[in-house]
């Protein structure tokens, strides 16, 4: 049993995390009260989180985040419709290359149809066929 230096009540070892720094080999805090420090600072440094974020999955930073959007007229790439929320960062899966930043519709459906142009093209026919 260990004490968690944070809510102060004494849990089992595996409450808690492995810890290479800590004496005894866990962390101070156990998972509860690290996943509620994780969760509020999330919630008190949203740009921070964003930042990180773009760092680890696009190794991007805001500016460029920003300049994209700057450059796009700050609206989708596709739809050219504004959003309240952030525009989501499109890119090749099999490249990773930034193709631009789009709504939340526009990047769905891309995903659903996997990237496949021939997928888009055939909907696009079928759209037409139907008469929208």
């Amino acid at each position: 049993m260990i004490r968690c230096t944070s809510c102060a009540v004494y849990k089992d070892l595996a409450d808690f995390y492995v810890s290479t720094i800590h004496k005894n080999g866990f962390s101070g805090r156990c998972k509860e009260c690290q996943l509620k420090k994780v969760k509020k600072y999330a919630q008190d440094n949203p740009e921070k989180r964003r930042a990180l974020k773009l760092n680890a999955n696009y190794n991007m930073t805001h500016q460029q985040y920003d300049y994209i959007c700057t450059q796009q007229g700050g609206v989708c790439a596709i739809c050219s419709s504004k959003t309240r929320a952030y525009l989501f960062v499109d890119h090749c899966h099999s490249t990773g290359v930034i193709r631009g930043l789009l709504c939340n519709s526009c990047n769905t459906l891309l995903g659903h149809a996997k990237d496949n142009i021939n997928i888009l093209c055939e909907a696009i026919k079928y759209l037409l066929k139907k008469g929208q």
